[in-house]
């Protein structure tokens, strides 16, 4: 903490995730082969159990990617990986497949509002990639 900082008080869902991306720029990790994961994350309860929590944590989570990725190709991976974090526990609520379609366009879609009001460059691409990403992940 003396080396790289304090954790970012003004953040309130992605204090670590900042704070590991900050102490990534000047240092290399390691994956640990064959070792059982140390950490681990999962988007559940508390402030980011409703859908205007999940927007909030969308928001400030890309907020945060954004500042520290050089080049877009990072912010859109992580683009997918949220989209699809913040649609698993709604999923499995709706069953009719048509529905489901319509689930994962309106994710993909405001994903890519919140992206774009964060200064992303977003384009139909990635679009599709958020919308392909959302269904696959998820039994129809």
């Amino acid at each position: 903490m003396q080396r790289f900082g304090n954790f970012d008080e003004s953040l309130r869902y992605a204090m670590d995730y900042e704070y590991w991306l900050r102490v990534g720029r000047r240092e290399s990790f390691e994956y640990l082969h064959g070792l059982p994961p140390l950490a681990g994350q999962r988007i559940r309860g508390g402030g980011t159990a409703s859908i205007a929590g999940r927007v909030e944590f969308l928001r400030e989570a890309l907020s945060v990617v954004h500042r520290y990725a050089p080049d877009p190709a990072p912010v859109h991976r992580s683009l997918e990986y949220f989209a699809q974090c913040l649609t698993q526990s709604e999923f499995p609520q709706v069953r009719d497949r048509r529905q489901r379609r319509q689930f994962a366009r309106r994710w993909a879609a405001h994903v890519l509002i919140e992206a774009a009001a964060l200064g992303i460059p977003v384009d139909a691409s990635l679009a599709a990639r958020l919308e392909q990403r959302l269904r696959a992940n998820h039994a129809w």
